[in-house]
């Protein structure tokens, strides 16, 4: 999810390049469904960052049932970033390989 050139990020430059092609409204809905899905992915992220320091040097371990939440999440948002870039999410699981 936060890899530059994993599924959400190649999914996300698609989009953007894309969105280059269009007109001034379709670019700039673009940009902003990107900004969101950012915005998004960074929260989960930061979520995920602080359970793994509580974890390593707090000793608390993590909830199995809060790690299948941000995995659930983080599929969620590479599928976001996959429907904007105009792909479905069967194509993104063939790049996983590559990530």
């Amino acid at each position: 999810m936060n890899a530059p050139f994993g599924a959400f990020g190649k999914a996300a430059l698609v989009a953007s390049t894309r969105a280059l092609t269009g007109d001034d409204a379709t670019y700039a809905a673009a940009e902003n469904e990107l900004d969101q899905l950012t915005t998004d992915r960074d929260a989960v992220a930061a979520e995920i960052r602080t359970a793994l320091n509580v974890a390593a040097f707090g000793g608390e371990p993590i909830d199995e049932r809060q790690a299948r939440g941000w995995i659930e999440e983080a599929e969620s948002l590479i599928e976001r970033a996959a429907r904007l870039a105009g792909r479905r999410r069967a194509d993104e699981r063939s790049d996983r390989s590559e990530d």
